[in-house]
């Protein structure tokens, strides 16, 4: 196991055994041009905390507004 996804992996074990739920996030396909490519991970919880990174900042933004909706109970989708 590469050391960012074992980290990720500790990062999510100690979110778990705090009650808190995460998203597991990978980056499969581009379009246009990227510092990182795809394969690249992260993690976040439901209090916004991150672990690991996608992008230089702006789409992991985006990516923790799309998470909320993961984190709403099944009577408020």
């Amino acid at each position: 196991m590469t050391h960012e996804i074992k980290q990720l992996f500790l990062t999510l074990k100690s979110w778990q055994n705090q009650g808190k739920k995460a998203v597991f996030v990978s980056v499969v396909a581009l379009e246009g041009s990227s510092y990182r490519k795809p394969g690249v991970r992260m993690i976040i919880n439901e209090k916004g905390e991150l672990a690991g990174a996608v992008s230089g900042g702006c789409v992991e933004k985006e990516i923790e507004h799309q998470a909320q909706s993961v984190f709403k109970p099944e009577s408020q989708k």
